[in-house]
């Protein structure tokens, strides 16, 4: 009888420690699935050109030096706490570029963040702006939680110049012979061919656009669940 009840006692003690051991193995399955930053920065690339390509629009490339800039800085958010842009974006990115943006924003999963982007105008507005061909996703997971800078560029598109302008093609009139009753031919009088219009100025030469960066209002935070 005292050996069943030790068992017993025994049994169900092993019952209570795997109890109490769930919730914790629940927390480490949840870190596990943020445990990778390189897998969600490609499921934000892939739904963001996937976004693009059902709209028509041209495909943006990774762009490594952005991809830096954006990890650090969303490294920066989690260790505050909470969301902002960084300034500094235009002095950190090498290269001639002409126009940047960012969205930042953070949420419990990739498909929360990517849906706030796409539910904000704003955001809206960066993914699907035709002018990017390059685009930078740093994300950093931490407190359960993701965190994500998406910078985007447009680099070594200029405008193109216009067509250069012909001068006009002036026709010049025939000479022609007229007969005379004479025997001996004579020269008719040769007609002097108009002169030759102006030829129209040439068209104003369209502004270099000064480089812009856009970031206002490109913040978002998505549910954690």
């Amino acid at each position: 009888m005292a050996r069943g009840r030790r068992l017993l006692a025994k049994t169900l003690g092993l019952a209570i420690a795997i109890a109490m051991l769930a919730p914790a193995m629940a927390s480490l399955d949840a870190t596990a699935a943020h445990a990778d930053p390189g897998s969600e920065e490609a499921q934000f690339f892939a739904l963001t050109n996937q976004l693009r390509a059902q709209h028509g629009l041209s495909q943006l490339a990774s762009y490594g030096p952005l991809v830096s800039i954006g990890r650090t800085w969303s490294g920066n958010m989690a260790a505050a706490g909470q969301i902002s842009h960084n300034m500094s974006l235009p002095n950190e990115v090498s290269g001639p570029w002409t126009k940047l943006g960012e969205n930042v924003g953070v949420g419990g999963s990739v498909s929360a963040i990517q849906t706030a982007f796409i539910n904000s105008p704003h955001h809206y507005e960066n993914l699907v702006d035709p002018v990017w061909n390059y685009v930078g996703i740093g994300v950093v997971d931490s407190g359960g939680r993701i965190w994500v800078t998406v910078d985007f560029m447009q680099l070594n598109n200029a405008p193109a110049s216009p067509p250069a302008t012909s001068a006009p093609r002036v026709t010049r009139p025939r000479t022609t012979t007229a007969p005379r009753p004479a025997p001996a031919p004579q020269s008719a009088a040769v007609t002097e061919p108009p002169a030759p219009a102006p030829l129209p100025p040439p068209p104003p030469q369209p502004a270099t656009p000064s480089p812009a960066l856009i970031l206002a209002l490109r913040q978002v935070r998505a549910a954690d669940h």
